[in-house]
């Protein structure tokens, strides 16, 4: 004969085995979440094409990074990234050259109407110029796209 201990073992075995089968179940019909909004980022424009195509690669690098959807082709995109830019430099007393990158950058839908705009820039005390203002634009928009949806 099983003794209460025993008993009471068997009786939360059973109603945890129970709970977890529900919790399960719930998981697997649960209502699938909408689709998240894919970007295609267009290569940035600025003078010099292997520091936009640099920065244009760090840009998709940090959105996917911070759960953006990018897609490589404009016709797959909901929305499409674009703008342009120009990095300055300057030598400070000590000799030493500074980079600072800024841009205007704009995310635009389908129908051409502008969804997001703001002008983007490195920090002044960065040690890469370019992965500065890539990771300041990728916060930006994904701030801007938490509740949206295509």
């Amino acid at each position: 004969m099983l003794d209460m201990n025993h008993m009471r073992r068997a009786v939360l075995f059973a109603l945890l085995l129970t709970l977890c089968g529900a919790v399960a179940l719930h998981a697997q019909t649960a209502a699938p979440s909408q689709p998240q909004l894919k970007i295609y980022v267009a290569p940035i424009e600025g003078y010099d094409h292997g520091l936009a195509d640099m920065v244009t690669a760090k840009v998709i690098s940090h959105l996917v990074k911070r759960g953006v959807s990018v897609v490589e082709s404009e016709e797959d995109a909901d929305e499409t990234l674009t703008g342009a830019g120009m990095m300055q430099t300057w030598s400070d007393d000590y000799g030493k050259t500074h980079y600072h990158l800024q841009a205007g950058m704009r995310l635009t839908n389908k129908d051409g109407k502008v969804v997001w705009a703001d002008d983007v820039a490195s920090s002044k005390f960065a040690q890469s110029a370019t992965s500065s203002f890539a990771d300041k634009l990728a916060k930006s928009i994904s701030k801007a796209l938490p509740d949206k949806k295509p």
